[in-house]
């Protein structure tokens, strides 16, 4: 997948620190969803501990950082990959973490959250998807393999 546009990397520089500045309760509220929404989705985060959501968060800053040098973060990437094929994770579950961590936005950051917005925060979100779903696609199919033999 292709880098994302200039004028998504704009919005999203421009919205950062709504995200930012509740990032705590969006990211909790965003588990919440994706639980109550997804519930085949528990399964997953077996050990879940009451600090993910400020690990999710503090990995999506990571990402915006790194805007226009994503490769910056690659190794930072095959250690999540690493944890997401421990815990089974699979492409089909990153659409319903998008849906859930939108939804979040939207009712904590309200109409903040216009359109444009939205559509950048899911354009961006989709190429870290892609990038997480492609080393882990690789690892399951033995093309890259994520551990030592």
């Amino acid at each position: 997948m292709e880098n994302v546009s200039e004028e998504t990397r704009r919005i999203l520089r421009e919205t950062e620190h709504m995200f930012w500045s509740r990032q705590s309760e969006v990211t909790g509220r965003m588990y919440e969803i994706l639980f109550e929404k997804y519930p085949q989705t528990r399964d997953l985060f077996e050990d879940f501990k009451p600090h993910q959501p400020n690990v999710f968060a503090t990995a999506l800053m990571a990402h915006m950082l790194s805007l226009d040098d994503p490769d910056t973060l690659l190794s930072f990437r095959v250690g999540i990959a690493r944890k997401h094929v421990k815990a089974g994770v699979r492409e089909e579950h990153y659409p319903m973490m998008a849906d859930a961590l939108i939804t979040a936005m939207r009712e904590m950051l309200g109409d903040r959250m216009d359109e444009k917005t939205i559509a950048a925060w899911e354009a961006w979100y989709q190429f870290l998807a892609c990038l997480l779903i492609e080393r882990e696609r690789d690892h399951y199919q033995g093309t890259r393999r994520l551990f030592p033999e």
